[in-house]
């Protein structure tokens, strides 16, 4: 298999990972964060295929500017959820896969000889960090909203009401 296969077929592994999130979300605004890294790994998937082809031109991204946006709500609203540990590692896994796009991008930057492809390559390893960041802040918020609540019930038995 040829490295832009590999890339694209890791591209199209991270985008059914988030769509398969994205339905076990049961927040909006989660649904919507995974939804748009879904489409972000596909919009990889199509330069990489475009790198391929000799036709890549250097993109925008916009999208995560938004994802960052529904992750901003989930604080400023304080949504109640409780959180399941299986959540949490699904993020966690998540990330994972993330942090292996960035090793591999990371790699193949160093060996690309056409400077579109360095361009292309570049753009989608900083995509790729961006997505790590937004996992990391939503671990950690979902993480401490845990706390939160775990934290919530402790104190109320040890309340003198309960003695």
């Amino acid at each position: 298999m040829d490295i832009y296969q590999m890339a694209m077929n890791m591209e199209l592994e991270g985008k059914a990972f988030y769509l398969d999130l994205k339905e076990k979300a049961t927040d909006r605004s989660i649904q919507t964060i995974f939804g748009l890294l879904a489409e972000e790994e596909q919009k990889h998937h199509d330069l990489i295929r475009a790198m391929k082809q000799n036709t890549a031109q250097l993109p925008t991204s916009e999208k995560l500017d938004l994802a960052e946006g529904f992750f901003n709500e989930l604080i400023v609203n304080a949504l109640s959820f409780t959180t399941q540990t299986s959540v949490i590692d699904a993020y966690k896994e998540a990330k994972h896969l993330e942090e292996n796009s960035i090793a591999f991008y990371k790699q193949e930057i160093l060996k690309a000889k056409k400077a579109i492809d360095k361009a292309v390559l570049l753009k989608i390893y900083y995509e790729e960090k961006k997505h790590k960041l937004l996992l990391e802040n939503l671990i950690e918020f979902l993480s401490e909203s845990e706390i939160q609540i775990d934290s919530a019930e402790f104190d109320r038995l040890e309340s003198k009401d309960y003695l």
